[in-house]
């Protein structure tokens, strides 16, 4: 196994790790409802998006680079300053943060569910104030399964709610930039294994944004499937099986002012008390990135 692949089964056993210390928190009732929303929200992300996003910021990069290029090759001013004018506009449309933002707020939408499937039967027993915090945004399952369904229906018809992207995929160009200057591209360049490379470079930007909405389609679907599969929640009975398509099933436990301060004074964690541990700056202010965990906690 080369340091890439052992990276990433490394990174897979943290995302699990980190997956198994949220769900224990709730089996527990040691887990307050604007910490589980962070917490999940981070670890969806990790899980499903860092990687693919890293991916596009890469192959943004050498996209831009390239044309930049091109661009210093134009002889023709006026050619050469609307190129560089197209060439500003394509690098601003095309920051990741662009998608990110799409991305996050899908997260929400999903992370919503998790925290209506999650305190829907506890809620009403959560007594500490601190963990009470966030109770009157606390959304209705009803609610957050039409804005599912919503999204679904929105992505049926679009690759992506963001015109430039959406654009982009479908006809395979950048604001129309190969369109506006092909006479440069098929006739007049001077430098033809640049043009490849940028003919390289484009399918594999384009190869790199298609898998963020093929996993946005895969994540609605799995949720979606997951409302339609409920059972009604019975409010009366804290102790119901709860099922999760990102933490799997679980059991949350009743809560009594005993059990609560039992909980505070445990320093053990039965689940993972021999498995890898995760360094107190993840557990506490949760990871930033893949590289945070990787190059700051992983031994050589």
């Amino acid at each position: 196994m080369d340091s890439q692949a052992a990276q990433h089964e490394v990174f897979l056993i943290i995302i699990d790790t980190l997956k198994k210390k949220i769900r224990y928190r709730i089996e527990r009732s040691n887990i307050g409802i604007l910490d589980f929303a962070q917490q999940f929200h981070h670890v969806i992300y990790l899980e499903h998006f860092n990687s693919l996003f890293a991916k596009l910021q890469l192959e943004t990069d050498r996209f831009i680079t390239l044309l930049n290029q091109f661009q210093l090759q134009v002889a023709n001013k006026d050619d050469k300053d609307e190129i560089r004018k197209k060439i500003d506009e394509i690098t601003e449309v095309l920051k990741v943060d662009n998608i990110k933002k799409e991305i996050s707020e899908i997260i929400d939408v999903i992370t919503n569910y998790e925290k209506a499937n999650a305190f829907s039967t506890i809620i009403k027993r959560l007594k500490d104030r601190k963990r009470m915090a966030g109770a009157e945004d606390m959304p209705e399952l009803d609610r957050v399964v039409q804005a599912l369904v919503k999204l679904s229906e929105s992505y049926a018809g679009q690759f992506f709610l963001n015109d430039f992207f959406d654009r982009s995929v479908k006809t395979a160009d950048f604001n129309d930039f190969f369109a506006n200057f092909q006479h440069y591209f098929w006739n007049r360049s001077d430098d033809n294994k640049l043009i490849v490379d940028i003919m390289i470079s484009r399918s594999e930007l384009l190869a790199s944004i298609n898998p963020v909405d093929e996993k946005v389609e895969e994540l609605l679907t799995i949720y979606l499937e997951a409302c339609n599969s409920q059972d009604p929640p019975v409010s009366d009975n804290p102790a119901q099986t709860l099922q999760s398509p990102l933490l799997g099933e679980f059991v949350p436990n009743r809560l009594t002012d005993a059990s609560l301060a039992n909980e505070q004074n445990s320093i053990s964690w039965e689940i993972t008390k021999n498995a890898f541990r995760i360094p107190d700056c993840c557990v506490t202010g949760w990871l930033t990135d893949t590289d945070h965990v990787l190059h700051c906690h992983l031994l050589p």
